[in-house]
């Protein structure tokens, strides 16, 4: 059963031109963060981070891990451990979105189940199919 879904920032959570995906925080506010954790993984420092989103936003999300303060970087696998530990979920517990392969196929490669970004339509679609098979 599913308990967290985890977002990668830059080119999910964030978009060409570093804007924020309203449609994707809309989502997760009103559909994933009532009945799961929901975590953001990204080699992004903190001050970035913090940038780019307004604090609000910043609340919606459980755990905020950023591989760089961690000593590590996607796809290192202990990047995916990493984040599922502070969540205080099991890997395979775990949805991970991310827009490189390379990095869904590492978080698979640690028991998650991985969506590989290219819409908001279509992860959402994705997201809900894992979801429903639970």
């Amino acid at each position: 059963m599913v308990k967290a879904v985890i977002f990668d920032c830059t080119g999910v959570l964030v978009g060409s031109g570093q804007a924020v995906n309203q449609k994707l925080l809309g989502y997760i506010r009103s559909q994933l963060k009532p009945h799961y954790k929901v975590g953001m993984l990204s080699n992004l420092p903190r001050h970035y981070i913090e940038r780019l989103f307004e604090p609000s936003e910043l609340l919606l999300f459980d755990v905020t891990a950023l591989a760089s303060e961690a000593g590590i970087a996607k796809p290192d696998p202990r990047a995916y451990r990493f984040i599922a530990e502070r969540l205080g979920v099991e890997p395979d517990r775990c949805i991970f979105v991310d827009d490189f392969e390379r990095h869904c196929e590492a978080a698979r490669e640690q028991g998650m189940r991985a969506v590989l970004y290219d819409s908001f339509e279509q992860t959402k679609r994705e997201i809900e199919a894992i979801l429903q098979e639970e």
